[in-house]
């Protein structure tokens, strides 16, 4: 059968257009594996027949035989595969991820609310600081429960809704008493209705979804510069953003900001006036855009949005 396009979105050799949707795996290692930047780091992620066919593969995708036009969802995304393969820039067109503001809106979340943090325990007085994600290590939990044992605040608890591995945290016994751990959910609007500050202090992301659906929420959000979502924010205005997620006292001050109402609901409104500029349909414009170029490249004529 014939295609006019072919569009990559996983782990595939060839393709007319790849989506980069999560930078690179060594990339990924470094950020979040201490070790992988040492020279024996280096030496075993050579030698590691997983790590070694994963590298391998990427390197054979991102060989300019092997595509057309490629797409990445945060500059960040796009820098880091520039800096590996040798990608020309002008091979990749950043795109962001959009988000359905309408699922989103603080109208359709308000009822769900008290419900919500019924559920979970909290206090009237409580303020709900949310993560959301799986794969802890590398979406920074750890340094989100130590910021939390700084603070000492006892009227602010973590939510985490999301499954992760819970030895990376076992040791922080004298904070746990203020997580909820809520796992996994088909329904993670619910939680935004019910916080009131939003984390996402990632050591590698490329982009980062959750932190635009809180943002859309009306959500203050607290934001690591190593995950690609902290590109479309402006730090101080609609959102807080630090610069290495792993220093504990300078998250912890950029939570503490948030402790106070008043700015909480200034830079949530500010978050939401943001997410609105991030829909599906300027999504799919931008997506078409690059159709078009590829079927110009392809020698065919036609409107991709037809």
């Amino acid at each position: 059968e014939s295609y006019d396009i072919i569009h990559g979105f996983s782990r595939t050799y060839f393709q007319d257009i790849y989506r980069i949707g999560g930078g690179c795996h060594a990339g990924y290692l470094r950020r979040t594996y201490a070790w992988a930047a040492t020279p024996w780091g280096r030496a075993f992620t050579a030698l590691n027949p997983r790590h070694r066919a994963i590298i391998s593969l990427e390197r054979k995708r991102f060989d300019r035989k092997n595509y057309k036009r490629l797409t990445a969802i945060s500059e960040l995304a796009k820098n880091e595969i520039v800096g590996e393969f040798d990608v020309p820039p002008e091979d990749i067109t950043v795109i962001y991820n959009a988000v359905d503001a309408d699922r989103f809106s603080p109208e359709r979340l308000r009822p769900l609310r008290g419900k919500t943090r019924e559920r979970l325990g909290l206090a009237r007085e409580d303020i709900a600081l949310l993560f959301v994600g799986t794969g802890w290590r590398r979406k920074g939990l750890r340094g989100l429960v130590d910021a939390v044992a700084a603070l000492k605040n006892p009227k602010l608890k973590l939510v985490v809704v999301g499954g992760g591995d819970r030895s990376t945290i076992a040791d922080a016994s004298k904070v746990l008493e203020s997580v909820i751990f809520a796992g996994y959910s088909a329904h993670v609007e619910e939680f935004y209705a019910s916080a009131d500050i939003f984390a996402l202090p990632s050591l590698h992301d490329a982009f980062g979804t959750v932190a635009l659906e809180a943002m859309a929420s009306s959500l203050p959000v607290v934001c690591s510069r190593l995950a690609g979502a902290s590109e479309i924010m402006t730090d101080g205005e609609d959102s807080l953003l630090v610069d290495d997620p792993r220093d504990v006292k300078a998250l912890a001050s950029k939570i503490g900001i948030l402790l106070d109402e008043s700015k909480r609901a200034e830079m949530g409104k500010r978050a939401r006036k943001t997410a609105e500029r991030y829909s599906y349909e300027k999504n799919y414009e931008r997506t078409m855009d690059v159709y078009e170029q590829v079927l110009r490249m392809k020698g065919m004529t036609g409107n991709a949005r037809r």
